[in-house]
């Protein structure tokens, strides 16, 4: 699937706009007919790159469990893959906050959390082991 619909003519960036208005994406990760829910995730990824290319706000993805017409995109990561820096906003939700915080120890790149203090809700000691388990 690809997104060149979306790219501008323009030069300016989507958050140059006349009317001050931040602009965001939300992704539900749609598993079209034919595509497995991994190639669904890849094209959700090439959204996020090109949204943010194109100076958008925020990249929302929504979190949806079994159904077959959406990829879960719960915020597990199978060990194969290679993480890079990214902004996440935990919408004030303590396993989003948890499950990207270890997912940044082994990103490339900076990887800035926002609203992990989310993370008390249910483990109110995860950084502080966290930061134990990362000088180890």
């Amino acid at each position: 699937m690809r997104f060149d619909s979306l790219r501008t003519t323009s030069n300016r960036s989507m958050s140059e706009n006349k009317s001050g208005l931040k602009l965001s994406v939300l992704d539900q990760s749609p598993v079209p007919a034919g595509c497995s829910p991994g190639q669904a995730l890849q094209n959700s990824i090439e959204l996020a790159r090109l949204v943010d290319g194109l100076g958008y706000t925020r990249y929302w993805m929504s979190e949806h469990h079994a159904m077959d017409t959406l990829a879960c995109t719960a915020p597990e990561v199978p060990g194969n893959q290679r993480l890079h820096g990214a902004r996440i906003d935990s919408g004030t939700d303590h396993r989003i906050a948890m499950a990207f915080s270890i997912a940044a120890l082994r990103a490339t790149g900076d990887t800035e959390i926002h609203g992990a203090e989310a993370a008390a809700i249910s483990f109110p000691e995860f950084f502080y082991y966290l930061d134990e388990l990362s000088q180890r």
